[in-house]
C-alpha cells in the first residue's frame, strides 16, 4: 500500500486494523490516523513502519481518543516524537515492542 489518502473521509472510524500490510512506502501514515478523531483502536502491528516521522507542519497530533495502540513488530528506530505522549488517560493497551 503506497498511501492511507483514503482515510481521510472515513471520519467517524472507531477501529484500523492494518496489521501485516506493508507501509513502508507510507511517509505520512501518522497524520492519516489524525484525521481520524473517533479511532478508539489502532492495530499496525508488523506493517514496516521503521520512521514515526511527523510532518513539521502539524501543530498538534490528536491521538486523544485511542483506548489501545498496537505497533509491535515494526523495528521502530527513530525517537518516538512528543506528540505521543499527549495520548489519552484511558489508553489500556500501549504495544512498541
Amino acid at each position: 500500500m503506497d498511501n492511507l489518502d483514503w482515510l481521510s473521509p472515513h471520519s467517524s472510524l472507531k477501529y484500523l486494523y492494518l496489521s501485516g500490510i506493508d507501509l513502508h512506502k507510507e511517509t505520512n501514515w501518522l497524520q492519516a490516523v489524525a484525521t481520524l478523531p473517533s479511532l478508539l483502536e489502532l492495530q499496525l502491528m508488523e506493517c514496516n513502519l521503521n520512521n514515526l516521522i511527523i510532518n513539521p507542519s502539524i501543530e498538534y497530533l490528536n491521538l486523544s481518543s485511542l483506548l489501545i495502540l498496537d505497533l509491535s513488530g515494526n523495528n521502530i528506530t527513530s525517537k518516538l516524537p512528543n506528540h505521543f505522549f499527549n495520548l489519552t488517560n484511558d489508553l489500556t493497551y500501549l504495544d512498541l515492542r
